[in-house]
């Protein structure tokens, strides 16, 4: 497999920013709060 941990990492950090404009800042945020 060519895919890297820094690969995915790098992915998730592009698609986490691109949701995060979509949705509404109060949901990211109780979805941060809940996860952590």
């Amino acid at each position: 497999m060519g895919i890297s941990l820094v690969a995915l990492v790098a992915a998730a950090t592009a698609v986490a920013t691109m949701v995060n404009r979509r949705l509404p800042r109060s949901f990211h945020r109780s979805g941060r709060n809940h996860r952590d």
